[in-house]
């Protein structure tokens, strides 16, 4: 049985579950690395590196480069159902909503993906630096 698909069993049956083994290891190696690969989870056909926030503004800071702004995308609305919206003031209120909430540091790791904004710096600016 795959725990990941328990939709065999009505919702009800059961409080909770609590997978041993291969996808529960599994899940715990691409938490810890970031790594989604076809050894951490075999149908995936692909190599995918998650970033966590830090680590990819780090990744980004190199002599030269400045992050101007790092922001999650779908922190707030990952899981709203469309038709729980049903006023376009609604919408709107969650769009901003999601526009804050994106940019701080405590919901850049709930989005779905991470936005990065980088600026170079010139080259004469960087000539200076090396003198």
């Amino acid at each position: 049985m795959d725990v990941c698909d328990l939709g065999v069993f009505d919702a009800t049956s059961f409080d909770g579950v609590v997978p041993f083994g291969g996808p529960r290891a599994a899940i715990r190696t691409i938490i810890a690395t970031g790594d989604l690969t076809a050894e951490t989870d075999p149908t995936s056909k692909h190599y995918c590196h998650m970033y966590r926030a830090a680590e990819l503004r780090a990744f980004l800071e190199k002599p030269g480069v400045a992050v101007e702004q790092i922001s999650a995308s779908s922190a707030l609305a990952t899981g709203v159902e469309n038709e729980f919206i049903t006023a376009p003031e609604q919408w709107e209120a969650l769009l901003e909503y999601e526009a804050v909430a994106c940019v701080e540091p405590g919901y850049l790791d709930a989005g779905t993906h991470l936005l990065a904004a980088v600026r170079r710096d010139s080259l004469a600016a960087l000539r200076n630096r090396a003198d």
